[in-house]
């Protein structure tokens, strides 16, 4: 089926506006785990061995909550998308069992990307290898970046949300391309420039609010885009 971004941008929209009670929850969590981490990191002193592995603790504390809401937010999408009861409390079970192997998956499927970019930068840039090294990470997450939302919203093992989503993307790189443009790199864009506003506690609000307000739009553009673009049966036709 081919893949309509006004469509989805259009249905992500509307969908947003006619939850907008929960939207507001789950945005005002998000800017409570972002300010609340934002001033924890903040406070670390980086000039000692206890401060440095203070930080990359509460670094992965701040990843492992926002994964957790992100989850809790997919979950309560796919119930009010299937017309099933959408609560809460059912919700966030559901999420707090998916959440370490969603980590995983992440972890896998970024760590290629991040190692080759290492690399090529360790090597000035100039190194021909490293180069091709990166843009075969990236070719590879461009690729796997639906799996840990496969493995939460088809709720399969993690080799079979790998599976299914390499094989939808066979000779449909453009569509994955567009989507990664649109959902990873757009708002990590946005985010940077944000940044420079955020030196005050007013700037780290406004920044924390609007870096919450594209997490959420992104999360049901990306269910709304999962639901076009997986074939489900596709499985089968490779058995």
């Amino acid at each position: 089926m081919p893949v309509n971004f006004a469509k989805i941008f259009q249905d992500s929209w509307n969908f947003i506006l006619n939850q907008k009670q929960m939207v507001l929850f789950f945005l005002a969590l998000l800017v409570i785990d972002n300010l609340l981490f934002r001033s924890l990191l903040n406070s670390v002193d980086m000039q000692t061995d206890q401060g440095g592995r203070t930080f990359v603790f509460f670094t992965l504390a701040g990843q492992i909550v926002n994964s957790l809401l992100i989850l809790w937010f997919l979950s309560m999408i796919t119930f009010i998308s299937n017309q099933q009861a959408a609560q809460l409390t059912t919700a966030l079970s559901y999420a707090v069992k998916k959440t370490p192997v969603f980590l995983l998956l992440n972890f896998i499927i970024v760590l290629p990307f991040s190692l080759a970019a290492a690399s090529y930068v360790a090597n000035g840039g100039g190194s021909l290898l490293a180069l091709l090294s990166v843009i075969i990470g990236c070719y590879l997450f461009i690729r796997l970046c639906l799996a840990p939302y496969s493995y939460v919203l088809e709720n399969s093992s993690f080799s079979a949300a790998l599976k299914l989503v390499w094989l939808n993307g066979i000779k449909r790189v453009l569509p994955l391309f567009l989507f990664t443009l649109l959902v990873y790199l757009l708002p990590l864009v946005i985010t940077l420039q944000l940044a420079k506003i955020a030196s005050s506690l007013p700037g780290s609000i406004i920044v924390a609010v609007i870096s919450a307000a594209i997490s959420i739009f992104t999360l049901v553009f990306t269910y709304r885009f999962y639901q076009l673009f997986i074939d489900k049966n596709i499985l089968r036709k490779f058995q």
